[in-house]
């Protein structure tokens, strides 16, 4: 075997080791992005998991139902004096009283949410 065809085989070899190199190195870099594009998912999971836990554990606790009873009985209260003296339209209005109380302090539920969930991340 003459000398070019020597140099020319180990060349070629060396081009396919390097090529073979470069190509586990790419593969390597894809895995690692891939990995860590999992690992962001994951904490993003999680991070929704423990929302939703909290936003369950309102749902059922004793403050929000309370809270609710309270100004529901508030604004029937209120609702009570004012058409005290109208009994035809009392009586049309008064089935919608409970549903307007509902609404309206599960609209002002907001900040003792806020003031519940500082208790409960804390306590």
């Amino acid at each position: 075997m003459p000398k070019n065809e020597g140099k020319i085989l180990e060349n070629n070899s060396q081009n396919a080791n390097n090529a073979l190199e470069r190509e586990k190195t790419n593969n390597l870099e894809q895995y690692k992005n891939k990995i860590y594009e999992l690992e962001n998912e994951i904490e993003t999971i999680k991070e929704r998991n423990k929302r939703v836990e909290l936003d369950k554990k309102w749902e059922t606790s004793f403050t929000r139902r309370f809270c609710i009873c309270i100004i529901t009985y508030l604004i029937v209260l209120i609702y009570s004096f004012i058409i005290k003296d109208l009994t035809t339209i009392a009586i049309i209005f008064s089935s919608i009283v409970p549903v307007i109380g509902f609404i309206l302090s599960t609209l002002s539920l907001k900040l003792i949410r806020k003031l519940w969930e500082k208790k409960y991340k804390n306590g």
